[in-house]
Formats: structure tokens, sequence, C-alpha cells
């Protein structure tokens, strides 16, 4: 461990020692150890994550921008913007908070070796844990970038967040430093992608949509898919991945010496075709085009590439006047 990042790690290990004492349930020394490794691990992977995400953003935007890991009672991270100054000087910082007992709820229907209780941590399959956190988390950024939290929730917001988050899912996992951190190879991103979707979709339910504002599980993981295709399909590198191929033999975890009966569960019930009417998922898309603009424009992150594009129009329009 470098002096850099032990204060994190004493940081972190504080807080799953807190979380774990307040948590209602038994979490046996094991778990906690597992705990611990799977929020260092996303954290890690998150900071990586967002230096790629702002890397053409401008510094301001930048530094208004904050992520932390809570032990409240949250089970799902959230994205708030915090106003602070006075009229007409007002500034915004955003903020995501991933929850500990987020972590812990993947981390309960991680898949262990050969389905059975972990005697220690390397029993345990990190991979998709780390991919649901990053998507997860994507979601939420998506939300703060495009200018969603200032205007009016919507179903519509919450399919965009889920398409583009997959999508910005799969670009980061594509970068071998991502790769690395979620100690996945080359030859097997499109299964631990596809998993790590998977992985998210189990850990949703019922009170995670209790103001209706989210399709069922199956339009959630087919969106996420459907950003990460999209993604590849824009740039023109459809054969990096197999995706539909995956989707159509069967999604089981990368590592054949693991599995979990829970996602396995989750997998069966979005194949249920009961359970996800493909037109609502249409229509929504639709609904988003109506929304966009306002989106957009609330945006704080794009007013620099919002001024740009004026001052090109301005430019433009004077060129032809004269």
């Amino acid at each position: 461990m470098t002096r850099k990042s032990k204060p994190r790690h004493d940081e972190m290990k504080k807080k799953v020692e807190n979380y774990s004492n307040e948590y209602s349930g038994v979490i046996s020394e094991i778990e906690r150890a597992a705990l611990l490794h799977a929020c260092l691990k996303s954290d890690h992977v998150i900071r990586a994550a967002t230096t790629i995400a702002f890397k053409r953003v401008p510094t301001n935007a930048r530094h208004a921008f904050i992520y932390s890991f809570s032990i409240g009672s949250d089970s799902f991270p959230a994205a708030t913007q915090i106003e602070s100054g006075q009229k007409g000087q007002k500034k915004s910082t955003f903020r995501i908070s991933v929850p500990i007992a987020f972590v812990h709820n993947l981390l309960k229907n991680t898949p262990t070796k050969g389905g059975l209780q972990p005697q220690n941590i390397d029993d345990y399959y990190f991979p998709s844990i780390l991919i649901a956190t990053l998507a997860a988390y994507a979601h939420e950024l998506v939300h703060i970038i495009v200018g969603h939290l200032p205007t009016q929730e919507s179903k519509a917001q919450e399919l965009y967040a889920d398409r583009i988050g997959g999508g910005t899912t799969w670009g980061w996992i594509l970068k071998a430093n991502i790769q690395q951190i979620c100690e996945i190879s080359s030859t097997n991103i499109s299964s631990n992608c596809l998993y790590g979707f998977l992985h998210l979709a189990s850990a949703l339910n019922k009170e995670h949509n209790k103001e209706g504002l989210y399709l069922p599980v199956a339009g959630r993981f087919a969106a996420f898919c459907s950003g990460a295709i999209f993604l590849d399909e824009s740039k023109g590198k459809r054969g990096l991945h197999e995706f539909d191929k995956l989707l159509i033999t069967g999604i089981k975890c990368p590592d054949s010496r693991f599995q979990s009966d829970t996602i396995q569960n989750t997998y069966t019930l979005i194949n249920s075709k009961e359970i996800f009417i493909e037109e609502e998922l249409l229509e929504l898309i639709k609904q988003e085009q109506v929304e966009k603009p306002k989106w957009f424009n609330a945006s704080q992150m794009m007013a620099p590439i919002r001024r740009a594009l004026q001052q090109i129009a301005k430019r433009n329009t004077s060129e032809k006047q004269g």
C-alpha cells in the first residue's frame, strides 16, 4: 500500500467498520473482509473512471463534482445538486454518494466458488461487483452531466440514464487500466460486462421502484445492454464483442468455477416475456426526444459546450450576412 492510498484505505476501513457495527444482521469476519475489499476496489475503479469521464470537461466543472462512499440507510447510489452563494452568484456542487449498503447488497448476490459459502475472500467473484458498481455510478453521472437534476424527474430520464450509463460503462472497461483494476482480460470483456449488468439487475427490487420511475428489471437490463451495443456501433467497432451471441446462448459467470443462484434466477426472470413490454421502452425513447432539450439547457456541465456552439452559430450568421 502506498503512502498516498493509505489515508483512503484507513477511511474506507473505518466506514466499513461503522456500517458493519450498525448493520441489523450478522456479518461474518470473512464477509466483512470481502466487503472492505469490494469497497476499496470500487473506490479505485470509480476514481479511474471519473478521470476518463472528466478528461475533456472544463476545470471549474471538474472541481464542482465530488463522490463519496456513505454509511447511511440508502440502498442505491444517488446524485444530488447543492446550491451555494448569494442570488445572482450561485454555484452548484454535484455529488454522487455510493452507499456501502449497496456494495454489500451486491456482495450478498456475488458468485462464489461452487456456489458455496465462502471460506476466504478469494471465494468471491469480484469483477461482477465492480462492473455493477460502475454501471450504477455511470447512471448517476449521466443524471448530473446532461442536466436531469434541475428538471422534473421522469421515467424517460431514468431510461436515458440506464442506456447512456450502459454505453459509458462499456467505454470504461475497454480501457486497459479499468480491466486491470476489475481483474478481467481483454478476451472476456463482453461476458464480464453483460454479467456485471445482470448482477446489478439482481440488486434492483420493488423498493427501488416505489415511485414508478423505472422500467421492470428486464427493461433496465435491456437498456444497459443496448447502450453498450450502440456505443460500439457508433465507433464502427461492432466486432469487438459478442453481446448478441451471449444474449442468445445464455449468460453465465465468466469464470465457470463461480456461480450465483440469485443472479441466474434474475436471468430467468428477465427472459420471461410476461414482465417486459417492449412497446413501453420504445414509447419512452420517443419521450426522451421531447424532454432532452430541457435537460441540456439546464445542464451546468454542458454550459461551456452550449456557449461554444452559440459563438460558432453567431460567427456563421455574421459571415452569411457579410
